[in-house]
Parts: C-alpha cells; structure tokens; sequence
C-alpha cells in the first residue's frame, strides 16, 4: 500500500492552500480505499516563521506531521534527462526520482522528458513563458498543488511540450507549495541543459 506524503507551506502559524493539500490527500487515501482526515486538525505549527510541513501518512492512518526551516535551493543551469517514471502519487519512497536527480552532472536540478516530452523537475512542476502565455505540461509526473492553482485562476495553461520547443521560451517558472511560483529566466539551452538566471 505505501506511504504518502504532504509539503505544506507555513508561515506566522497559517498552513497557506490547505484546501488544495486536502484535496489531493483526499484523492489519495479514497483511491487507496483509505479513511480521510481534516489535515486542519494536524498541520498546528507553533512557531511564527517560514517553515515547511511534512505531513507523512498511509490510506488508513496520518502518521507524522513534522516542521522545518525552509532555505529555497538556487538553481543556475537544469539537466534535461529522458526517465520513463511512473509517479501518479505522491509516495514517501523517491528512489526513482532521486536515482535520476543524480544524472545531473554538475548542474543544480534536472527536468524530466518522456519521449522528448517535458514533464517536471525533481521537486517542482515547471511553466514556461512564451512571450504571450505561461505553459505547463499536460502530463507532469505528479500534478502539483501550486500548479493546479494557477490553472483553476486561468493563468497557467496546458500543453504538450517538446524538448525541441525549448529554445523558444524566454522564462521558466518552478511550481510547488514552498516557492510557490518562482520564475527565472532562460540564459541559454542546448540539447540537454537549460542556464537560467
């Protein structure tokens, strides 16, 4: 059955988007045939500084909720790597994921393509800005909460995006709970990295 988890954004003692966690949590454990909770009646942070939740839990029972600092990873140059990943839900057990990350050589994260198809980096959806329009993949290897916000606000938009397409996009955005939607700017790509500032 597996372990699951929640990142949740806190600060001054508020658990930000909780709905958005709360839906998906609850998507989880009633696929899994599981008994849902009020993540409200977990997530009680004590302290008034940015922090980061993890919420650890299985379809029958929440397990932990822990709190850390939270320090935003800097990103300069992503390794595009082609994975065949399965990530459907948000497991506890990264192996694959991480098994991946390590292919980065040198670079600080990596975007994972399915057949030259854009999908999401190791610990973010990702947007791209075309000058016009901010995309997301249509298939991302977990559809993120922060992602799901901007499509139901009409500012993100959906498609198929082709390695090959790259090049044509100014800006690249990250997308989780934590850095909620951090754009850089795209300095240079070649066929299997992206410098960004």
């Amino acid at each position: 059955m597996g372990e699951f988890f929640e990142t949740i954004h806190v600060q001054n003692k508020i658990a930000r988007h909780l709905l958005y966690h709360q839906r998906r949590y609850e998507k989880t454990v009633r696929d899994f045939g599981g008994v849902v909770h009020n993540l409200a009646d977990v997530i009680m942070p004590k302290e008034n500084t940015l922090c980061r939740a993890k919420l650890v839990y299985t379809p029958k029972e929440i397990l932990t909720c822990t709190f850390s600092p939270y320090t935003p990873r800097k990103i300069n140059a992503i390794k595009i790597v082609e994975a065949d990943l399965h990530y459907d839900y948000k497991y506890l057990n990264r192996e694959q994921i991480d098994a991946v990350f390590a292919k980065k050589s040198g670079c600080d994260e990596v975007l994972f393509c399915s057949n030259g198809y854009i999908q999401d980096t190791s610990i973010a959806n990702v947007a791209f800005y075309n000058g016009k329009v901010w995309l997301s993949p249509k298939k991302p290897l977990l559809p993120g909460t922060t992602r799901q916000r901007y499509i139901e606000a009409k500012k993100l938009f959906l498609k198929d995006i082709h390695v090959d397409e790259l090049p044509g996009f100014s800006h690249i955005a990250l997308l989780n709970a934590m850095v909620d939607f951090a754009i850089m700017s795209i300095e240079n790509t070649t066929k299997d990295i992206i410098v960004v500032k």
